[in-house]
């Protein structure tokens, strides 16, 4: 049996703080960054200014930030800890 690996293919920002990401599988998920954003330090401290956190791109299946900032694609998929899932409205379904 073959598993592929879900990664994210594209991401849109929704609000300040929360991000659209569509996945590998064609799914569309929302992530509420909000405390991530609160407790962000050092090398993340940048993603606190939602002018900087709205520059978000996607890069070899991870969210990745100007200045070689990036998040794990598995914490972000599969929303550990610090990201919260949310229910995709209707306008960004597929």
């Amino acid at each position: 049996m073959s598993h592929r690996l879900l990664r994210i293919v594209g991401v849109k920002v929704v609000d300040d703080h929360t991000l659209s990401l569509t996945l590998s599988d064609g799914r569309i998920v929302l992530r509420d960054c909000a405390a991530l954003m609160r407790r962000a330090k050092g090398v993340l401290l940048p993603l606190r200014d939602p002018k900087y956190f709205r520059r978000v791109r996607v890069v070899h299946g991870a969210l990745t930030w100007p200045g070689e900032i990036d998040l794990c694609p598995d914490s972000t998929i599969y929303g550990k800890n610090w990201m919260h899932s949310r229910r995709v409205p209707k306008s960004l379904s597929i």
